[in-house]
């Protein structure tokens, strides 16, 4: 018996793209928990990529302030050895 068969009381597990899809589908009959539970993946999802795009954006600021420190500390350096 594989791990699938297993976790599933004996029978082949759906693969778990394919019960997101069915539970995030709009046409499936849900309860009112399913229903709130689908709002608030969604919700999560959204908020999880404006932090993935915030998280590039302050990557981006942090590398350009690196780049600033490491050629402020060359100039200074250079103008020590004068």
């Amino acid at each position: 018996m594989s791990d699938t068969e297993a976790t599933s009381g004996g029978c082949a597990a759906t693969p778990p793209e394919e019960l997101r899809k069915e539970f995030m589908s709009y046409l499936t009959p849900k309860s009112e928990r399913e229903w709130w539970a689908m709002n608030e993946i969604e919700r999560l999802q959204h908020e999880l990529a404006q932090a993935k795009e915030d998280m590039a954006q302050w990557k981006f600021r942090f590398e350009e302030c690196e780049s600033d420190w490491e050629k402020a500390i060359k100039d200074l350096t250079q103008i020590k050895e004068q």
